[in-house]
């Protein structure tokens, strides 16, 4: 059982990835995992690619390790879809669309059964040749008719500009323009902004800071270890201070935003750490003490500027990320 002083004692909340040990990790071991080191909250990550539906009774078994554990859902992800797949939410083709959002759907109705919050889904640019914006309004009135039914919120997750598909932040903006906050939000990924932040910059994203619902941190390849366009392109879940992320650009966006006090969530992967001899233990001990030092800081950056919160991170990481609890 996740122990009770998580979340009392200065000690906040955070959440963790299902899959961070892989996506053929069983995801009701990596829910014990997390309930072994004392993180309380999981991102379900599960089936992020592919077409699966879970039924009433995959849903009550997952409830029942939720149970057993004390981990709470925070959110889900929804599956990952482009045009061309079996299931595509904004697809030409009206039966792949509708499998695409019946997915979607899938999923809000999990979260609302197991007690979480919003499903984190991808959105393309507006400026992808494919992309159709009458199909899409018609998905999302859709999906809002099924919010209105499980209370289940969409998180729009801001996307990195990779080949063949540009920085989502247009289509974001539109849709917190067009539809009400308690409908629809934005999932801030550190890694897939901060990689864009030059070109689209973190003042434009602040204009939306109130809408953030959900948060995923990860970093990406420092310069040494990556060419030039796999750091524009690739996106391998480091641990957060591992990569080349401005953090305290992040902690300093957090804290002047609306989430300043909300759940952090750790998306790393395991598997970007090969070839560090990082086992998964040090991998849960450094994911969950990231996430609490992220955490700690962006509820101290709340009105200070933005040296003022550099002097906050640069003084928490002195001492290392040391556990949060006595061995």
């Amino acid at each position: 059982m996740v122990r009770e002083a998580i979340g009392s004692g200065g000690i906040p909340p955070v959440a963790l990835a299902t899959d961070f040990n892989g996506p053929e990790y069983p995801p009701e071991e990596a829910i014990r995992d997390m309930a072994t080191f004392d993180i309380p909250k999981a991102h379900w990550r599960h089936d992020l690619e592919g077409e699966r539906f879970y039924t009433r009774m995959q849903v009550r078994g997952i409830r029942n390790i939720l149970d057993e554990t004390g981990v709470q859902l925070l959110d889900t992800h929804a599956p990952d879809q482009a045009e061309g797949d079996g299931a595509y939410w904004l697809s030409e083709d009206e039966a792949v669309r509708k499998k695409g959002v019946a997915l979607i759907q899938n999923r809000m109705e999990m979260t609302a059964e197991l007690g979480g919050l919003s499903v984190v889904l991808h959105a393309p640019s507006l400026q992808d040749a494919a992309f159709n914006m009458r199909k899409f309004h018609q998905s999302m009135s859709e999906l809002q008719m099924a919010f209105r039914h499980t209370g289940t919120q969409i998180a729009l997750e801001t996307l990195r500009a990779m080949e063949g598909r540009g920085n989502n932040f247009d289509t974001i903006a539109r849709t917190m323009e067009d539809y009400d906050e308690s409908f629809v939000g934005i999932c801030f990924d550190s890694a897939n902004w901060d990689s864009d932040k030059a070109v689209y910059g973190y003042d434009r994203l602040a204009a939306y800071s109130d809408r953030i619902i959900a948060v995923h941190l990860h970093d990406r390849p420092k310069v040494s270890d990556a060419s030039e366009d796999q750091l524009r392109h690739d996106d391998d879940h480091r641990l957060p201070f591992t990569g080349d992320v401005d953090w305290a650009k992040v902690c300093d966006f957090l804290g002047q935003s609306n989430y300043f006090l909300g759940t952090m969530t750790g998306e790393s992967m395991v598997a970007a750490h090969k070839g560090e001899n990082m086992t998964k233990e040090t991998f849960l001990e450094r994911a969950r003490d990231s996430a609490i030092l992220i955490t700690r800081v962006v509820s101290a950056a709340r009105g200070k500027s933005s040296d003022e919160v550099g002097i906050i991170l640069n003084r928490h990481l002195q001492g290392g990320l040391t556990p949060v609890f006595p061995k």
